[in-house]
């Protein structure tokens, strides 16, 4: 069972597991030159993203199971660079279970893996929402 919070309400929630909400925050969290205050630029996308209610036609999501069944109904979100968030969509929510860093045009072993459990879990119905400090 994979454990996930609220992260950013929106027009679509968005929820994340640890995996996701460490890496985001250890890789990308930086300090401004100018301002010296602490700043993440992938947590501001992805805020912006729910607000928009992460819309299936923005080019920076892509479905990853057209004529795939193993990884049907997963999701990949682009975010910063190489930094891609697997997820699936549920009722009004994005869920974002698992990451990796996109470093050729085409998906190695490794990332189909990734996919391939995000869709697991969506057709298990293996996850549940949990407080943010139970992660």
């Amino acid at each position: 069972m994979v454990k996930v919070a609220l992260l950013f309400q929106g027009e679509k929630d968005f929820y994340i597991s640890k995996k996701v909400l460490k890496a985001i925050i250890t890789d990308y969290t930086s300090i401004d030159r100018d301002t010296g205050k602490e700043v993440n630029i992938v947590l501001k996308e992805v805020r912006d993203l729910s607000l928009r209610g992460f819309p299936k036609n923005n080019p920076r999501i892509r479905s990853e199971g057209k004529g795939k069944a193993k990884t049907k109904g997963a999701y990949r979100v682009w975010v910063n660079g190489n930094l891609r968030i697997a997820g699936f969509y549920e009722d009004k929510k994005f869920i974002g279970i698992d990451y990796y860093i996109k470093k050729s045009q085409h998906n190695t072993k490794k990332q189909v893996k990734a996919l391939e459990k995000v869709a697991k879990i969506k057709r298990n119905k293996d996850w549940i929402i949990v407080d943010r400090d139970k992660l």
